[in-house]
């Protein structure tokens, strides 16, 4: 574990899209991520015409659930009014709930005036990162937490007491099980700081834990000092912290 460093940036994603397709896979992620059904490229026939919703989502997350539409801009000119008008009525026909449009280099002035008062947000990715971020922050944590707790339920004092009746506790055994625990600091941490704060990933990457190897690197460990390598590592260090703890324990079979 790495000496505890400032907060990381409210960034969801380590790097920005860097195309249309880039952008649209983000969005679609983020609320895939956050809980959330999502569809890309979607075709839908409305009252007059059949239309493509580049994302759709249905968040299953409130109470009654809502429908939201986002259209992902990644042209090298601001996005104009017509655009937003063009969208409200995409909006309307379908009775969404709220609307989104993403683009990479902003809005015209009019676009701006054409979404006040409604329920559709321009926003720039950066804003769009920033506004869904704790949401997203608490989903994903959610999500991961099944995993660490998997691999930490092996670790543990308590069931580790239970499962050393069944296998002989010599110096050995013991300083063995001790070892994979210590190899495996991001689920050790992650099981820590969970039962003292509900959005564990917030701690684990403003600490900067390592993959101890794990994922394989010439020049090293991995600091998952950012939310998405925590996000993207998890899930093969869990695996793997499971797998060693079930071999140990002979619970293979």
């Amino acid at each position: 574990m790495n000496k505890a460093k400032r907060k990381p940036p409210r960034r969801i994603f380590d790097r920005e899209p860097s195309s249309w397709q880039d952008l649209q896979n983000y969005v679609a992620q983020v609320f895939t991520e956050i809980g959330c059904r999502v569809e890309t490229d979607v075709e839908v026939q409305l009252a007059r015409d059949v239309v493509n919703l580049d994302v759709f989502v249905r968040d299953l997350t409130t109470i009654p659930h809502s429908n939201y539409v986002c259209e992902c801009k990644h042209w090298t000119r601001c996005v104009p009014k017509s655009i937003v008008h063009s969208f409200r009525t995409v909006m309307q026909d379908l009775g969404a709930n709220h609307g989104f449009i993403i683009s990479r280099n902003g809005f015209q002035s009019g676009a701006r005036e054409a979404a006040r008062f409604t329920n559709v947000d321009l926003l720039t990715w950066r804003e769009f990162e920033d506004m869904i971020f704790d949401l997203w922050l608490l989903g994903i944590t959610q999500k991961l937490d099944p995993m660490f707790a998997a691999a930490f339920e092996l670790m543990d004092n308590e069931r580790a007491e239970e499962l050393w009746k069944s296998k002989e506790c010599t110096e050995a055994s013991f300083n063995e099980w001790s070892k994979i625990s210590e190899r495996h600091p991001l689920v050790t941490g992650w099981a820590l700081l969970q039962w003292h704060y509900p959005r564990g990933i917030g701690s684990i990457a403003s600490i900067g834990f390592t993959d101890a190897g794990i994922l394989g690197s010439k020049s090293g460990p991995v600091v998952l000092d950012t939310y998405r390598k925590v996000v993207d590592a998890s899930p093969t260090i869990c695996k793997h912290a499971r797998q060693e703890l079930e071999t140990f324990w002979n619970l293979n079979g």
